[in-house]
């Protein structure tokens, strides 16, 4: 298959996807100690340097943080050498965490912490990957095809 094909066949595929959605914005509303850059789409493709779909296999709670086992299904930005991830983010929505469901399939988008490690906030453009119609289209131009990590 060249990759007209694969690009028109993608573009169905996500058309499909986002007939039966309705885009919702991941903004932390009700939070009193998160203050967001207001980024608009492509800012929030610019600056995550991880970009992937997956989904959370398990959910597991210390002090401050979650941390999310996600199996990744595509890489749209950046590079991982694993289908499988570990990636923190703050316990509560006043401290910028993002509410994740286990076994909810997600469009994610990182950022580096003070430490350099990748975490993801409520200021991030995350979102359930049944709301990701904008984002997929955009994603779909960005880079073709997707990158499907290794086992």
């Amino acid at each position: 298959m060249d990759k007209r094909s694969i690009f028109f066949t993608f573009l169905f595929a996500i058309s499909l996807v986002c007939i039966n959605s309705q885009e919702t914005p991941a903004t932390p509303s009700g939070t009193t100690g998160c203050t967001c850059t207001v980024r608009n789409l492509a800012g929030h493709i610019t600056n995550s340097p991880l970009i992937f779909s997956g989904r959370v296999a398990n959910i597991v709670s210390s002090d401050n943080n979650n941390k999310i086992y996600f199996y990744i299904n595509t890489v749209f930005k950046g590079k991982t050498t694993s289908n499988r991830m570990i990636i923190n983010t703050p316990k509560t929505l006043n401290a910028c965490g993002y509410n994740f469901i286990k076994g909810g399939e997600y469009l994610v988008y990182t950022q580096y912490d003070n430490n350099r490690k990748l975490t993801i906030s409520a200021c991030s453009r995350t979102k359930l990957l049944e709301n990701s119609c904008e984002d997929l289209f955009a994603l779909s131009r960005f880079r073709l095809p997707a990158v499907r990590p290794s086992s």
